[in-house]
């Protein structure tokens, strides 16, 4: 049976086939689903519409162990950063370092997280993200709220650039731009050569505006 990792865009939950992926690198975009709620409580807080999308999505695809779950590039901070080579952990503090100069909130108030892109003997590229723990919070809320387990969170836009990737070959010498057209309307923007990512950003909802 196909693995779905789930990626949510608004009050949508999209799955998405994931190959029983355990990283970013495994979720292909061949095969998408979608579920979407309006409802919402008497205050007019949409969080509630998002639980329902989420529980609509368990059922349908029969989710009892949990899934992997990937975050839209409009709520997330994303940099694809070079950095001098150096330990796992030394190479931690640095992203967060340098991703806290691109955050709207301060530090203390901020999830950091990158996968590394490629790597050589004086330097290592990053792809990098940054979300205020607020946003994660609300997430988690309605995660709990629906009964469902996530057993890794991943940005949406590297999900994307890998699932092209394992598609199209890059040459050596190239460099490729690469406009994404979600389901949701919503346009991504990567730029990358054949290790990966050199630039990555959201160009939001051209396709509904």
């Amino acid at each position: 049976m196909v693995g779905y990792a789930l990626l949510i865009d608004g009050d949508t939950v999209f799955g998405i086939s994931n190959n029983n992926a355990k990283s970013s690198k495994d979720v292909i975009f061949s095969d998408v689903l979608s579920w979407t709620s309006h409802d919402s409580d008497n205050s007019g807080n949409s969080s509630s519409s998002l639980t329902a999308s989420f529980k609509s999505a368990i059922e349908a695809l029969a989710i009892k162990d949990g899934v992997p779950l990937a975050l839209p590039p409009d709520i997330l901070v994303t940099r694809v950063l070079t950095l001098p080579a150096t330990d796992s952990e030394s190479l931690r503090s640095m992203v967060r370092l340098a991703m806290e100069k691109f955050a709207p909130v301060s530090d203390n108030d901020l999830e950091v997280d990158y996968e590394v892109v490629s790597a050589t003997e004086s330097s290592t590229r990053v792809f990098a993200v940054c979300v205020p723990n607020s946003t994660l919070d609300k997430i988690a809320s309605d995660l709990e709220a629906a009964g469902l387990l996530i057993t890794r969170l991943d940005s949406s836009l590297l999900c994307e650039w890998h699932s092209y990737a394992r598609l199209e070959r890059i040459s050596p010498e190239s460099v490729k731009a690469v406009i994404f057209a979600t389901a949701s309307g919503r346009l991504d923007l990567i730029i990358a050569d054949k290790t990966g990512p050199l630039f990555a950003r959201t160009l939001g909802n051209k396709l509904t505006q």
